[in-house]
């Protein structure tokens, strides 16, 4: 089936989801957030492209930018080459990065532009990673209303009002997800009770000796499937298990399937 045409906004501005490819992590460290934000303030200067706004999570980056003098679509081409050649020269991988599209959403007006905005600053708060949106170092949140080489703030100002926009932050609920209705978000963006990806990375690490999910791809399959097992057992969803492993889903659900089998077998032997 053929690609649907991205919807082209009459403002300029879009609010942008780039995913690791099988819901893989694409930040391991401080470094890596680092690393991006160079890479994306480099591609900025070049092609004019204003930024509004970032977060930076595991394993997907929210953007807020203004076109520039190119199309978008090349604009992040760019940064997601750069990046993904950095990443895996850094942690020794080979292959794709990144989904091969990313998600855009076109904001049309400045209310929604401010709707936009707190989705994507309270991004960590929901995914339980801090209590205020303030409180998270990979966000531009901490940015609002100070002079920054990569946050185009006068262009910023010119679309919001700064001081009710993080007054509204601190505010916000349930509904700036529901509000969220233009972009085709799956279920990893909306908050969930469950153990949170830090302690889960935990246990991969703990269980397999692998501290990064490059260094887990490199196991043999007998210890991959082993520490997911562990995982799923220490309250991992499939999905979760997947994202953080860099494994695919359907070989998670296989292994997860196989275990039951044999569980339930072994059970019944015993009677």
């Amino acid at each position: 089936m053929p690609r649907q045409p991205r919807r082209i906004s009459s403002s300029g501005v879009y609010h942008v989801i780039i995913r690791g490819i099988n819901m893989q992590r694409i930040f391991e460290d401080d470094e890596d957030c680092t690393t991006f934000l160079d890479f994306l303030c480099q591609v900025k200067d070049a092609s004019n492209t204003a930024v509004l706004a970032y977060c930076l999570m595991g394993n997907h980056a929210h953007l807020v930018v203004g076109q520039g003098d190119e199309p978008l679509g090349d604009t992040m081409r760019r940064l997601a080459v750069r990046y993904a050649a950095w990443f895996n020269l850094k942690y020794g991988r080979l292959g794709h990065l990144f989904q091969d599209r990313f998600k855009s959403e076109a904001v049309e007006s400045d209310s929604y532009l401010v709707t936009v905005l707190r989705y994507v600053y309270n991004n960590p708060v929901k995914a339980g990673l801090c209590d205020f949106a303030g409180d998270y170092a990979w966000s531009s949140h901490c940015m609002l209303g100070k002079a920054s080489r990569l946050i185009d703030v006068e262009r910023l100002k010119a679309l919001c009002d700064i001081e009710d926009l993080l007054f509204l932050v601190e505010e916000s609920g349930e509904k700036d997800t529901n509000d969220i209705k233009g972009l085709p978000l799956d279920a990893d963006d909306l908050p969930r009770k469950r153990k949170t990806d830090a302690l889960m990375s935990q246990v991969m690490s703990r269980s397999s000796g692998a501290a990064t999910t490059s260094a887990f791809q490199s196991l043999d399959k007998d210890s991959q499937k082993l520490t997911i097992l562990t995982m799923l057992k220490e309250g991992a969803s499939i999905r979760q298990a997947a994202r953080i492993t860099g494994l695919s889903k359907g070989l998670v659900e296989s292994w997860a399937r196989i275990s039951r089998r044999e569980t339930t077998s072994n059970e019944g032997d015993g009677l």
